[in-house]
């Protein structure tokens, strides 16, 4: 369970991060510090004082290390999360039905005594970790574009991605804003389902596979349906042309895509 708790405490972490607008509170207080008359006073005589360093360390230790770790909850860490969630009340059952202990840990018996106590906590912490991740899913992870109020207005999400594609244009592979929208919480989505079915559907096979085979088309559904990037030769359709087909001379041939 030790793997288990360490999660719950980046999950508490993350949650009271967005709850209290953490992010926007350190960009202040850089911002205090950077007014200070000392850190003035530095700049006016062109000197890297303890005030600059000060800074410096608050601004590449604190504040980038926030801006990391709220990325990486919102992203690539979405399934391991949601994956160590669904094992806290994954359990073994007998004969008789009863659960006897957690799959993966036969020494700890269900719902009784510490496990019962993790059991409460994670049912209330993964529920409000889940709601959060999306609106800095749908931006990558950049706190910059997430406000406090904007947590539970999902209306008000695409306004932050379209906010983020605005700012540099990346050529051939710019993102759509609709696209960009519904791909990114498609894919969060997708991240949170896909684990939560394999645990729990685990010891019926068929229907495990029925549904992430499900799971799956209608994410490629969504990149058929939506165009991702501006550029055609980077959109899916136009990948698509390139999909095996009927030559003159009456073979199978697949053309090969410039970009991709």
């Amino acid at each position: 369970m030790g793997k288990e708790l360490r999660v719950l405490g980046c999950m508490i972490i993350f949650i009271v991060s967005a709850l209290l607008d953490v992010p926007a509170q350190f960009a202040k207080l850089t911002g205090r510090l950077q007014s200070t008359l000392r850190f003035i006073q530095e700049v006016q005589d062109h000197k890297h004082g303890p005030m600059h360093l000060i800074v410096m360390v608050w601004r590449y230790g604190a504040v980038l290390g926030l801006k990391m770790f709220v990325l990486l909850m919102s992203t690539v860490l979405v399934v391991p999360v949601t994956t160590a969630c669904i094992r806290v009340v994954s359990c073994v059952s007998d004969s008789s039905g009863m659960h006897t202990h957690v799959r993966g840990a036969p020494e700890i018996s269900c719902y009784e005594g510490d496990h019962m106590k993790a059991v409460l906590a994670f049912s209330m912490v993964c529920p409000l970790f889940f709601v959060f991740v999306f609106p800095y899913a749908m931006v990558q992870g950049d706190t910059d574009y997430v406000q406090r109020s904007e947590l539970f207005r999902p209306s008000l999400w695409k306004a932050n991605v379209r906010r983020k594609l605005s700012v540099l244009h990346l050529g051939p592979v710019h993102r759509h804003v609709s696209a960009s929208s519904v791909l990114s919480f498609s894919d969060v989505l997708a991240k949170i389902l896909l684990p939560i079915v394999e645990n729990v559907l685990n010891s019926m096979p068929l229907l495990q596979m029925t549904v992430l085979t499900f799971i799956m088309a209608w994410l490629m559904l969504n990149v058929f349906v939506y165009k991702p990037f501006v550029a055609q030769g980077f959109s899916v359709d136009s990948i698509a042309s390139y999909l095996p087909h009927k030559h003159k001379n009456g073979q199978d041939r697949a053309q090969v895509p410039v970009f991709i």
